[in-house]
């Protein structure tokens, strides 16, 4: 794991620069939170969540990538909603973990 961390590392050297930090606001990260924790133990993830309709609303006007599979959800509402009822889970689960490096912000507040 620590090998993938380095590689992850070297890879975004150049969006990084010379700051002391990096935020990687990809979607679909939170599926990749376990992995994370191992390649790169010492990353402090945050977790923004919102309002369940206006997240829907903004995945649906945001124009993702066309080509990418990743992101045919957000071409229909209903599915987005459905996506978001799947991802709920993996959110309760990581806020019950209460692990140090782990933040769990509400847009709201």
């Amino acid at each position: 794991m620590k090998t993938l961390g380095q590689r992850y590392l070297h890879t975004t050297a150049a969006v990084r620069g010379k700051a002391g930090r990096f935020i990687d606001k990809l979607p679909f990260n939170f599926f990749y939170i376990g992995l994370i924790k191992q390649a790169l133990p010492n990353a402090k993830i945050i977790w923004c969540n919102g309002n369940p309709m206006d997240t829907c609303i903004g995945n649906f006007r945001q124009l993702f990538s066309i080509n990418s599979p990743y992101y045919a959800y957000a071409y229909d509402l209903l599915n987005i909603g459905r996506f978001l009822r799947r991802v709920l889970p993996s959110w309760a689960y990581w806020q019950a973990k209460k692990t140090d490096n782990f933040l769990l912000l509400n847009y709201e507040h």
